[in-house]
């Protein structure tokens, strides 16, 4: 039974613990951090994805192994979350009862050794009651008449639930967080200008869905209408925009447009413009009469001056294509100013043709033709449904609020105790602050002396006092 009992209260004290609870935040922390810089599946290109393996060729079957390409559904993550939903929700509930304990409780033994800051002393004034509510009220405090001589004056008593809020929205941003790891829909699409999805599952490029969600299956129709991405002098990245078109079977069709910071909302579903974009090139190829059209999207360089690059096959043919995709052939703008393609066709090791192509161009490639049809925008879109956002902004509110609560307005209490006898009436006076004790000290003492400026101050220890 002992035994039983001290290992309960080591594993209460290891919850409550403070650097049980930062450490599993800073973890939890490290792992989003994690989770920005490296590439997640649900929120980039397929080529964007590959490439960024290529350059990483140590690291990437680590993130593979860990999932960290998942991130916000790997096995890390998700047991950080739960571990530390479960802390919090110990904390919370230990602040609630605990700030609920200290408010209800009346025995306080007042004396000298039971505040820093106290005083008492004999007063000549014929009713100094009156005198002190007054002064008290007038400095914002509350008054709570104990017992019969036995007074407590508070001044943001509220903020005593500081704690208990504060812990209270971050428990509440972390069951967001499993709620969308249990029932968020996720999808990544990669549409070109003029090109339509058809809200079905089977064209999202990627998605991730929660444990318990169903398949993500929108009931609306997007277009994308126009792409429009700008850029500062030196070929950063200033601002993307896509302007699209959702329709549904109803006939609906509303205009729309969204930006990475700007999300189109419909049907409960969100649309997140993501940072992959770039150029799609239509190439046709005339095989025995026959003309195939592919369509070859390139994803956005990260400096001006690098050209939009790609390898991949040809449908129904052993070429590889090599192409290296310039907007602008000097290399000095991403607009289409005077686009050229760069392309090596490779047939089994066997260089079929190295050269550049414009708009309207054919080459020969043996008995067949290949042209150079089109030029078009791509946009990476993300289409979320997650009703847990509502959940995270209260999350953060409340954490905003017992914030405030704790250290703009930190409580103060004042114990004041009137014990009378033939002669005279003394007055005892206890206070105390959650934060600030040195300001406090100060405005405490100021308090003392306006209420009794021209009394002489003795130095009377008062007899312990049950209140």
């Amino acid at each position: 039974m002992i035994v039983r009992l001290k290992m309960k209260n080591k594993m209460k004290k290891i919850l409550l613990s403070r650097s049980t609870g930062l450490t599993l935040i800073v973890f939890a922390a490290m792992l989003c951090l994690a989770g920005v810089n490296i590439p997640q599946v649900s929120d980039s290109s397929p080529s964007f994805i590959n490439g960024w393996k290529e350059s990483h060729p140590l690291l990437a079957p680590v993130i593979s192994l860990l999932h960290f390409d998942r991130m916000f559904s790997s096995e890390i993550f998700v047991a950080i979350v739960f571990l530390l939903f479960f802390v919090m929700s110990f904390s919370v509930w230990n602040l609630f009862t605990r700030t609920r304990k200290k408010l209800a409780r009346q025995n306080l033994k007042f004396s000298e050794k039971s505040f820093k800051n106290y005083f008492s002393f004999i007063s000549q004034d014929g009713d100094p009651v009156k005198n002190v509510i007054d002064t008290f009220a007038g400095k914002g405090y509350s008054l709570k008449n104990l017992s019969q001589g036995k007074y407590l004056f508070r001044k943001y008593g509220f903020s005593r639930w500081g704690g208990f809020i504060l812990h209270l929205g971050m428990l509440i941003i972390i069951a967001a967080a499993l709620y969308t790891f249990l029932f968020e829909k996720r999808g990544f699409i990669q549409i070109l200008e003029r090109d339509t999805f058809f809200g079905s599952s089977e064209e999202f490029l990627s998605t991730e869905n929660g444990v318990f969600a169903s398949p993500f299956v929108p009931n609306f129709n997007v277009t994308l209408e126009k792409l429009t991405p700008d850029y500062y002098p030196d070929g950063n990245l200033k601002f993307v925009e896509s302007s699209i078109l959702v329709s549904t079977t109803a006939d609906t069709r509303i205009h729309g447009s969204l930006s990475i910071n700007n999300p189109y909302k419909f049907g409960g579903v969100n649309i997140y413009q993501s940072t992959s974009f770039g150029y799609t090139i239509c190439l046709l190829l005339n095989k025995n009469g026959k003309d195939i059209p592919t369509y070859f999207s390139l994803e956005h360089p990260d400096k001006l001056g690098k050209p939009f690059t790609a390898i991949s096959d040809f449908p129904t043919t052993d070429y590889v294509f090599k192409m290296e995709f310039r907007p602008d052939i000097n290399g000095s703008s991403f607009s289409l100013n005077q686009p050229s393609l760069h392309l090596i066709v490779d047939e089994k090791g066997m260089i079929q043709f190295d050269g550049t192509m414009k708009p309207g161009e054919s080459v020969r490639l043996g008995d067949q033709e290949l042209t150079f049809v089109d030029i078009r925008h791509w946009s990476g879109l993300i289409l979320t449904e997650n009703q847990s956002v509502i959940f995270i902004f209260l999350g953060f509110g409340l954490v905003i609020l017992g914030l405030i609560s704790v250290y703009i307005f930190p409580m103060r209490e004042i114990y004041f105790v009137v014990e009378k006898n033939e002669n005279a009436i003394r007055l005892s006076f206890g206070g105390r602050a959650v934060r600030e004790p040195r300001r406090f000290e100060e405005e405490f003492r100021n308090y003392i002396e306006s209420i009794y400026l021209k009394e002489n101050f003795t130095n009377v220890k008062s007899e312990l006092v049950e209140i």
